[in-house]
């Protein structure tokens, strides 16, 4: 009888460039999810994490545009496959840029609520490293999608936000899919207009799931899945911010911070 919940490391395959893969099973979901990591692993090569899953342990595993994370060649470019967690970014909320965030671990508490793991670098720290726990919550396509800041303790609301506080002036990251190498992503500013539209950097449509916490955008002709969270920022312990996640039909994760702290 297989466990609800468990994760392990497979010891003995890597990717082409890439970390050890982890596996993880969600018995509410029913899925198998694969995590690994691409391209090595100090602060200038752009390693980041990517995501599939798969409904049995043995595959096949697929990712949010249902590419396998099977390689048919080395010719075959790894950036075309699994969704990108997150890669190298910044946000005017954290103490410091983060660089080269992987080689994670993932877990289901006894309460449900779900845990990524990962260690990362820095913007202007070299090769010191430090590990890093985020909170996930698993958006209506069934994928986990992980929230912007470091755990908090903080308690997403069950019912969701209202407009107003949803709706404002956003840092913004869409951390692609190719590696950021070096770089680390500025946020540009978007703006969530109370009547769903999305003015700024980047121009569409949002809304929140009726009674739920669940976000959906659409963006350039792309849809994005995932969830709004009031969470602590890292640099104000005290203050409350609203942020966004949210994982694209093309494999794409946005983060979103918004301009003004929740009262």
């Amino acid at each position: 009888m297989i466990d609800k919940y468990f994760g392990v490391r497979i010891a003995c395959g890597h990717t082409k460039s890439g970390e050890g893969p982890y596996i993880l099973y969600d018995e509410e979901s029913g899925y198998y999810y694969l995590y690994v990591t691409y391209n090595f692993l100090d602060s200038v090569s752009g390693y980041n994490m990517r995501l599939f899953r798969a409904k049995k342990p043995e595959g096949p595993y697929l990712d949010a545009a249902c590419n396998n994370a099977v390689f048919e060649s080395r010719a075959v470019n790894q950036y075309t496959k699994g969704i990108k967690v997150m890669g190298n970014y910044t946000f005017s909320n954290c103490s410091i840029g983060y660089r080269s965030p992987g080689h994670n671990s993932a877990f289901i508490d006894e309460d449900g609520q779900r845990y990524l793991i990962y260690h990362t670098r820095f913007a202007d720290k070299g090769e010191y490293h430090e590990v890093r726990v985020h909170q996930q919550f698993m958006n209506e396509d069934g994928w986990p999608v992980t929230a912007v800041f470091e755990n908090r303790k903080d308690e997403i609301s069950p019912t969701g936000y209202e407009k107003s506080e949803i709706a404002g002036v956003y840092e913004f990251i869409n951390h692609g899919t190719v590696s950021d190498g070096a770089d680390v992503k500025e946020p540009e500013v978007v703006i969530l207009k109370e009547n769903s539209y999305i003015e700024g950097a980047y121009t569409g449509t949002w809304m929140e799931k009726e009674g739920s916490y669940l976000a959906t955008f659409e963006i350039d002709g792309v849809i994005y899945k995932g969830v709004f969270f009031a969470q602590h920022d890292e640099l104000t312990p005290s203050t409350k911010i609203m942020t966004f996640t949210a994982i694209g039909s093309n494999n794409e994760t946005i983060m979103g911070v918004k301009c003004a702290e929740i009262k």
